[in-house]
C-alpha cells in the first residue's frame, strides 16, 4: 500500500472511531410510536398513557356507526384490561341521527396540566370529522398506578373533550 492510500486509510479510521465516541456521549432521546388502523367502520389505536411506574399504552375504538368512543388500558403486572374509557363524540361534532360521519382519528402526546381532583394522561386523542370540517382534541383520566375498574363494556371513565377548531368551511349543500 503507498503512502497517499495509508493516509486514507488512517483517516477513514480516526473519523469512524471520533463518530462512535461522539455517538456515545451524545443524549439519547426515546423514541415513542403509536399504532393506528381503520377501515370505514371503525378505527383502532394506541397512545402512551404515562404512569408512575413507567409507560405504559392505552388502546381506544371509535365504531363510526354509533359514534361510540371506548378505550382501555392494561395493567403491565396482570396483564388484565384494568381501566375503561366511554364517550359518544356525536353531539361534539354535531352529528345528527340517521347521519354518516366520516371520522379520522389520531394519537398525541400532549402533557395537560390541568387542575382538579382527576389525573389527566399524558396521551390525547385527536379526532376530526369532515362533515362538521371539526377537529377536536380529547384527554382521559389516569393516575398511573392501576387500580381495577371491572370490565363494564363500554361504561367508563369520561373521556373529556378538551377543546376544537374548525379545519375548513362547511358548506350548506353538505
Amino acid at each position: 500500500m503507498d503512502q497517499n492510500n495509508r493516509q486514507k486509510m488512517v483517516w477513514l479510521t480516526l473519523g469512524i472511531v471520533a463518530g462512535l465516541c461522539i455517538s456515545y456521549v451524545w443524549p439519547h432521546e426515546t423514541v415513542h410510536a403509536g399504532t393506528a388502523d381503520s377501515n370505514d367502520k371503525f378505527t383502532i389505536l394506541t397512545v402512551e398513557s404515562g404512569g408512575v411506574l413507567g409507560t405504559v399504552e392505552s388502546v381506544f375504538i371509535l365504531d363510526y356507526l354509533t359514534s361510540q368512543l371506548v378505550g382501555a388500558t392494561v395493567d403491565p403486572g396482570s396483564g388484565k384490561f384494568t381501566r375503561f374509557y366511554a364517550r359518544n363524540i356525536a353531539a361534539d361534532f354535531g352529528i345528527r341521527a340517521r347521519s354518516k360521519p366520516v371520522y379520522a382519528m389520531a394519537g398525541g402526546r400532549v402533557p395537560f396540566a390541568i387542575g382538579g381532583q382527576q389525573n389527566v394522561a399524558s396521551g390525547c386523542l385527536y379526532i376530526s370529522e369532515l362533515a362538521s370540517g371539526r377537529v377536536g382534541a380529547y384527554a382521559y383520566p389516569f393516575d398511573g398506578v392501576g387500580g381495577l375498574q371491572p370490565n363494564s363494556g363500554i361504561k367508563g371513565f369520561p373521556i373529556v373533550p378538551m377543546d376544537s377548531f374548525p379545519f375548513r368551511e362547511v358548506s350548506i349543500t353538505e
